[in-house]
């Protein structure tokens, strides 16, 4: 397992004690369904590990760590549109 690799599985599990959280509140009725920012998530974070099965060059691992940012993103979106906070964007 690379550094990027510990990194963005260090990051993954800090991120799915969100998504528990998040799941862990009723969808609103009148509101989007955030489960979409949840599936999406994981399919990048699968993606980003996914890559590694092919021989590993600069261009992959700038993919997978794009694939890892996506996942990380999308689980703090899916977090926030589950619980109607506002996304932190700074």
């Amino acid at each position: 397992m690379s550094i990027e690799q510990a990194y963005f599985f260090s990051v993954a599990l800090i991120n799915l004690v969100f998504a528990l959280a998040g799941a862990r509140v009723k969808e609103l009725e009148n509101r989007a369904n955030s489960i979409i920012y949840f599936m999406l998530s994981f399919f990048a974070y699968f993606v980003s590990w996914f890559i590694y099965v092919f021989e590993v060059n600069t261009l992959l691992e700038m993919l997978s760590a794009l694939s890892s940012t996506i996942f990380v993103w999308g689980m703090v979106i899916f977090g926030c549109k589950r619980t109607e906070t506002k996304v932190p964007i700074s």
